[in-house]
């Protein structure tokens, strides 16, 4: 049950880094909804009304721990990212017992505010931490933050358990699922 929705406002205050879309409780939209587009998750729906809706960008959210898996081949391993920093996520709770390869696809796990499976990067650098004892890992989305307003004007939202594998929706289109 997909819906189209169009962004028609970016708030121009940096900090707050969010956006609103047109669609609110007429279209069943609700707090905490997460948005993905085909290259990742996006954000979150902070406020809904009547109308309209505003959500926050997954990059402003450095208040909100996110539960991840790393997928490495057919192994998991379970971490958390912690911080949004110089364009990159920053991914903690790592052993340096666990063997993460480069370009490993980081995860939702569907524990805490997101749905499982929501794709939010790939691991392009990892080091020790400062401590020895375990690995920081650096996340890049293949979402533009930057330039979201920009690039992706119409939405589509739609229900989690309805939609198929998330790749194969259109380049324009962001989506809107419940926890």
């Amino acid at each position: 049950n997909i819906i189209n929705a169009t962004v028609i406002e970016k708030n121009k205050l940096y900090y707050f880094n969010n956006y609103t879309l047109d669609k609110g409780h007429d279209y069943n939209i609700k707090e905490n909804m997460a948005i993905v587009n085909k290259d990742g998750l996006v954000g979150i729906i902070d406020k809904v009304y009547e109308n309209y809706s505003t959500f926050k960008l997954l990059t402003t959210l450095n208040d909100n721990k996110i539960s991840v898996k790393i997928k490495n081949n057919n192994t998991q391993f379970y971490g958390t990212i912690t911080s949004y920093k110089d364009n990159l996520f920053i991914l903690e709770g790592i052993t340096n017992y666990q063997d993460i390869a480069l370009n490993s696809d980081v995860l939702t796990t569907g524990y805490g505010i997101f749905p499982s499976d929501l794709l939010i990067g790939k691991v392009i650098k990892i080091e020790d931490n400062k401590y020895n004892t375990s690995k920081l890992l650096y996340v890049e989305s293949n979402v533009n933050f930057n330039e979201l307003y920009y690039e992706y004007k119409n939405f589509a939202i739609g229900f989690w358990k309805i939609l198929p594998f998330l790749y194969f929706f259109s380049y324009y289109s962001l989506y809107i699922f419940p926890l």
